[in-house]
Protein backbone atom coordinates (compact mmCIF):
# COMPACT_ATOMS: atom_id res chain seq x y z
CA UNK A 1 0.00 0.00 0.00
CA UNK A 2 2.98 2.05 1.15
CA UNK A 3 4.49 1.52 -2.27
CA UNK A 4 0.89 2.45 -4.49
CA UNK A 5 0.88 6.11 -2.46
CA UNK A 6 4.56 6.69 -3.29
CA UNK A 7 3.84 6.19 -6.91
CA UNK A 8 0.96 8.14 -7.14
CA UNK A 9 2.68 11.01 -5.32
CA UNK A 10 5.80 10.71 -7.60
CA UNK A 11 3.24 10.89 -10.91
CA UNK A 12 1.78 13.76 -9.43
CA UNK A 13 5.07 15.75 -8.75
CA UNK A 14 6.04 14.19 -12.16
CA UNK A 15 3.16 15.87 -14.24
CA UNK A 16 3.51 19.23 -12.44
CA UNK A 17 7.15 19.33 -13.22
CA UNK A 18 6.18 18.08 -17.07
CA UNK A 19 3.51 21.23 -17.02
CA UNK A 20 6.18 23.40 -15.99
CA UNK A 21 8.57 22.48 -18.50
CA UNK A 22 6.44 20.92 -21.54
CA UNK A 23 3.08 22.19 -22.66
CA UNK A 24 1.49 19.98 -25.79
CA UNK A 25 -1.98 21.87 -26.94
CA UNK A 26 -4.44 20.30 -29.91
CA UNK A 27 -4.38 23.04 -33.03
CA UNK A 28 -7.07 23.78 -35.33
CA UNK A 29 -7.68 26.52 -37.48
CA UNK A 30 -9.41 27.74 -40.50
CA UNK A 31 -7.09 29.26 -43.37
CA UNK A 32 -7.09 31.80 -46.49
CA UNK A 33 -4.55 31.50 -48.98
CA UNK A 34 -3.65 33.27 -51.82
CA UNK A 35 -0.72 33.41 -54.54
CA UNK A 36 0.98 36.53 -55.32
CA UNK A 37 2.87 37.55 -58.75
CA UNK A 38 5.90 39.64 -59.84
CA UNK A 39 7.33 40.11 -62.78
CA UNK A 40 10.69 39.53 -63.60
CA UNK A 41 11.79 40.47 -67.10
CA UNK A 42 10.12 41.96 -70.17
CA UNK A 43 7.38 40.07 -71.04
CA UNK A 44 7.56 40.22 -74.51
CA UNK A 45 10.17 37.28 -76.92
CA UNK A 46 10.26 37.08 -80.33
CA UNK A 47 10.60 33.98 -82.30
CA UNK A 48 12.93 33.14 -84.68
CA UNK A 49 11.28 31.11 -87.10
CA UNK A 50 8.43 33.72 -87.03
CA UNK A 51 8.01 37.49 -88.13
CA UNK A 52 5.61 38.02 -84.92
CA UNK A 53 6.61 38.90 -81.71
CA UNK A 54 5.07 36.53 -78.87
CA UNK A 55 3.37 38.20 -75.69
CA UNK A 56 3.70 35.70 -72.70
CA UNK A 57 1.84 35.70 -69.32
CA UNK A 58 2.92 38.55 -67.13
CA UNK A 59 2.02 38.79 -63.31
CA UNK A 60 -0.86 41.57 -64.38
CA UNK A 61 -2.49 38.66 -66.45
CA UNK A 62 -3.51 36.70 -62.77
CA UNK A 63 -5.71 36.85 -60.54
CA UNK A 64 -6.03 34.92 -57.24
CA UNK A 65 -8.62 34.78 -54.62
CA UNK A 66 -8.39 33.33 -50.86
CA UNK A 67 -10.88 30.17 -50.25
CA UNK A 68 -11.11 28.64 -46.61
CA UNK A 69 -8.72 26.00 -46.32
CA UNK A 70 -7.44 24.15 -42.65
CA UNK A 71 -4.91 24.06 -40.12
CA UNK A 72 -4.60 21.23 -37.47
CA UNK A 73 -1.91 19.07 -35.53
CA UNK A 74 -0.37 19.06 -32.29
CA UNK A 75 1.81 21.86 -31.02
CA UNK A 76 4.70 21.94 -28.08
CA UNK A 77 5.79 24.24 -26.56
CA UNK A 78 9.27 24.60 -23.74
CA UNK A 79 9.78 26.22 -20.73
CA UNK A 80 5.64 27.79 -21.03
CA UNK A 81 5.97 29.83 -17.76
CA UNK A 82 8.66 31.85 -19.39
CA UNK A 83 8.38 35.42 -20.69
CA UNK A 84 9.90 34.40 -23.65
CA UNK A 85 9.79 30.50 -24.94
CA UNK A 86 10.14 28.45 -27.92
CA UNK A 87 6.77 26.31 -29.70
CA UNK A 88 7.66 23.74 -32.46
CA UNK A 89 4.93 21.06 -33.41
CA UNK A 90 3.05 18.70 -36.34
CA UNK A 91 0.67 20.51 -38.46
CA UNK A 92 -1.44 19.22 -41.62
CA UNK A 93 -2.35 22.54 -43.64
CA UNK A 94 -4.62 22.67 -46.35
CA UNK A 95 -4.30 25.78 -48.53
CA UNK A 96 -6.99 26.47 -51.34
CA UNK A 97 -7.44 29.57 -54.05
CA UNK A 98 -8.68 29.61 -56.89
CA UNK A 99 -6.57 31.14 -60.19
CA UNK A 100 -8.01 33.21 -63.00
CA UNK A 101 -5.97 34.53 -66.23
CA UNK A 102 -7.35 37.99 -66.70
CA UNK A 103 -5.23 38.64 -69.61
CA UNK A 104 -3.49 37.02 -72.01
CA UNK A 105 -1.95 38.25 -75.27
CA UNK A 106 -0.52 36.20 -77.25
CA UNK A 107 -0.46 35.64 -81.29
CA UNK A 108 -0.95 32.59 -83.25
CA UNK A 109 1.04 29.41 -81.87
CA UNK A 110 0.08 26.93 -84.85
CA UNK A 111 2.71 26.78 -87.26
CA UNK A 112 0.44 26.49 -89.99
CA UNK A 113 -1.65 28.86 -92.44
CA UNK A 114 -5.24 29.16 -90.57
CA UNK A 115 -8.05 28.49 -92.59
CA UNK A 116 -11.30 29.92 -91.91
CA UNK A 117 -13.60 26.98 -90.45
CA UNK A 118 -10.65 24.24 -90.68
CA UNK A 119 -8.77 24.26 -87.10
CA UNK A 120 -5.18 23.63 -86.91
CA UNK A 121 -4.58 25.13 -90.75
CA UNK A 122 -5.51 24.33 -94.01
CA UNK A 123 -3.39 21.16 -94.17
CA UNK A 124 -6.56 19.56 -92.92
CA UNK A 125 -8.75 20.75 -95.90
CA UNK A 126 -10.27 17.48 -97.49
CA UNK A 127 -10.13 15.03 -94.94
CA UNK A 128 -12.33 13.99 -92.67
CA UNK A 129 -11.56 14.98 -89.33
CA UNK A 130 -12.95 15.33 -85.30
CA UNK A 131 -11.04 17.36 -83.78
CA UNK A 132 -11.57 18.69 -79.87
CA UNK A 133 -10.48 21.58 -78.43
CA UNK A 134 -10.59 23.44 -74.82
CA UNK A 135 -12.12 26.70 -75.40
CA UNK A 136 -12.94 28.02 -71.83
CA UNK A 137 -11.77 27.55 -68.65
CA UNK A 138 -13.47 28.90 -65.60
CA UNK A 139 -13.85 27.71 -61.26
CA UNK A 140 -9.97 27.21 -61.28
CA UNK A 141 -9.84 25.97 -57.80
CA UNK A 142 -6.56 25.40 -56.32
CA UNK A 143 -5.50 22.99 -53.90
CA UNK A 144 -2.78 22.05 -52.09
CA UNK A 145 -1.85 19.64 -48.49
CA UNK A 146 1.46 20.50 -46.88
CA UNK A 147 2.58 18.67 -43.49
CA UNK A 148 4.48 21.13 -41.96
CA UNK A 149 6.85 21.65 -38.64
CA UNK A 150 6.19 25.37 -37.14
CA UNK A 151 9.53 26.60 -35.51
CA UNK A 152 8.36 29.70 -33.46
CA UNK A 153 9.60 32.05 -30.62
CA UNK A 154 6.38 33.11 -28.33
CA UNK A 155 7.30 36.61 -26.15
CA UNK A 156 4.84 37.03 -23.58
CA UNK A 157 3.89 41.22 -23.97
CA UNK A 158 1.40 41.82 -21.07
CA UNK A 159 -2.09 40.14 -19.69
CA UNK A 160 -0.80 36.64 -21.26
CA UNK A 161 -0.86 38.47 -24.91
CA UNK A 162 1.87 36.67 -26.74
CA UNK A 163 3.49 37.47 -29.60
CA UNK A 164 5.32 35.06 -32.10
CA UNK A 165 7.48 34.86 -35.01
CA UNK A 166 9.35 32.36 -36.66
CA UNK A 167 9.73 29.97 -39.61
CA UNK A 168 7.08 27.04 -41.17
CA UNK A 169 9.00 24.26 -43.06
CA UNK A 170 6.33 22.23 -44.88
CA UNK A 171 6.45 18.99 -46.89
CA UNK A 172 4.20 19.07 -50.10
CA UNK A 173 1.49 15.94 -49.56
CA UNK A 174 -0.58 16.76 -52.58
CA UNK A 175 -1.49 19.29 -55.30
CA UNK A 176 -5.17 19.22 -56.74
CA UNK A 177 -6.52 21.57 -59.52
CA UNK A 178 -9.94 21.35 -60.69
CA UNK A 179 -12.10 23.28 -63.45
CA UNK A 180 -14.90 23.48 -65.11
CA UNK A 181 -13.45 23.18 -69.05
CA UNK A 182 -15.47 23.78 -72.13
CA UNK A 183 -14.59 22.13 -75.30
CA UNK A 184 -15.37 23.13 -79.10
CA UNK A 185 -16.07 19.91 -81.18
CA UNK A 186 -14.73 20.44 -84.72
CA UNK A 187 -16.14 18.12 -87.51
CA UNK A 188 -15.26 17.72 -91.66
CA UNK A 189 -19.36 18.00 -91.75
CA UNK A 190 -19.63 21.17 -89.67
CA UNK A 191 -16.41 22.70 -89.88
CA UNK A 192 -18.05 26.31 -88.93
CA UNK A 193 -20.93 25.19 -86.63
CA UNK A 194 -18.46 23.33 -83.61
CA UNK A 195 -20.55 21.97 -80.75
CA UNK A 196 -20.16 22.89 -77.28
CA UNK A 197 -19.64 20.39 -73.96
CA UNK A 198 -18.51 21.13 -70.51
CA UNK A 199 -17.08 19.02 -67.81
CA UNK A 200 -15.52 19.58 -64.32
CA UNK A 201 -12.22 18.06 -64.88
CA UNK A 202 -9.60 16.99 -61.74
CA UNK A 203 -5.66 17.04 -62.23
CA UNK A 204 -3.02 15.58 -59.73
CA UNK A 205 -0.77 19.03 -60.11
CA UNK A 206 2.09 17.69 -57.40
CA UNK A 207 4.17 17.55 -59.82
CA UNK A 208 4.52 21.03 -60.82
CA UNK A 209 4.67 22.90 -57.14
CA UNK A 210 7.99 22.81 -55.63
CA UNK A 211 8.22 19.72 -53.18
CA UNK A 212 9.62 22.15 -49.74
CA UNK A 213 8.14 25.25 -48.84
CA UNK A 214 9.55 27.60 -46.59
CA UNK A 215 7.63 30.44 -45.00
CA UNK A 216 7.90 33.57 -42.41
CA UNK A 217 5.51 34.00 -39.65
CA UNK A 218 3.91 36.02 -37.35
CA UNK A 219 1.19 35.90 -35.40
CA UNK A 220 -0.35 36.82 -31.57
CA UNK A 221 -2.52 34.45 -29.47
CA UNK A 222 -4.39 34.95 -26.27
CA UNK A 223 -5.52 32.62 -23.41
CA UNK A 224 -9.44 32.42 -22.86
CA UNK A 225 -8.80 30.71 -19.84
CA UNK A 226 -6.58 27.83 -19.00
CA UNK A 227 -7.65 25.15 -21.18
CA UNK A 228 -8.36 27.50 -24.67
CA UNK A 229 -6.01 29.85 -26.38
CA UNK A 230 -7.18 32.07 -29.43
CA UNK A 231 -4.45 32.34 -32.08
CA UNK A 232 -4.11 34.49 -35.75
CA UNK A 233 -1.29 33.89 -37.64
CA UNK A 234 0.25 35.44 -41.33
CA UNK A 235 2.52 33.64 -43.23
CA UNK A 236 4.22 34.41 -46.47
CA UNK A 237 6.57 31.76 -48.59
CA UNK A 238 10.65 32.94 -49.24
CA UNK A 239 10.69 30.93 -52.32
CA UNK A 240 8.95 29.90 -55.73
CA UNK A 241 5.73 28.15 -55.43
CA UNK A 242 6.47 26.22 -58.75
CA UNK A 243 8.70 23.82 -59.20
CA UNK A 244 10.07 24.82 -62.56
CA UNK A 245 9.59 29.15 -62.47
CA UNK A 246 8.69 31.28 -65.11
CA UNK A 247 11.57 33.29 -66.60
CA UNK A 248 9.04 36.22 -66.72
CA UNK A 249 7.05 36.16 -63.05
CA UNK A 250 7.41 34.39 -59.95
CA UNK A 251 4.83 33.36 -57.44
CA UNK A 252 4.37 33.77 -53.17
CA UNK A 253 1.93 31.76 -51.30
CA UNK A 254 0.44 33.90 -48.37
CA UNK A 255 -1.56 32.61 -45.73
CA UNK A 256 -3.72 34.35 -42.91
CA UNK A 257 -5.04 31.28 -39.98
CA UNK A 258 -7.30 31.99 -37.08
CA UNK A 259 -8.33 29.29 -34.34
CA UNK A 260 -7.98 27.59 -31.21
CA UNK A 261 -5.69 25.77 -28.98
CA UNK A 262 -6.64 23.27 -26.89
CA UNK A 263 -3.95 23.12 -23.86
CA UNK A 264 -3.52 18.72 -22.98
CA UNK A 265 -1.52 20.29 -20.14
CA UNK A 266 -1.90 23.43 -18.14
Amino acid sequence: MKKIVFLCISLAISSISLAQTIKFSGILKGTASRLHFSDINDPTSSNSGYTTTYYQLRAADFNSRMRPGFEAGVGLETKPEKRLHFRTGLMLQQQRFTLEIIEENSSPTSPYPTTPGRPMGGHWAGTDYTFVQPVNYEKNRNALLYASVPLLAEYRVFNNLNFLAGAQVAALVSATHKAEVTYATYTSAEPNTPTYHTETVSTNMKEHYAPIQVAALLGANYPINSLFTVEVNYSRSLHELNKTSSSNYRTRMSTVSMGLLVNFLT
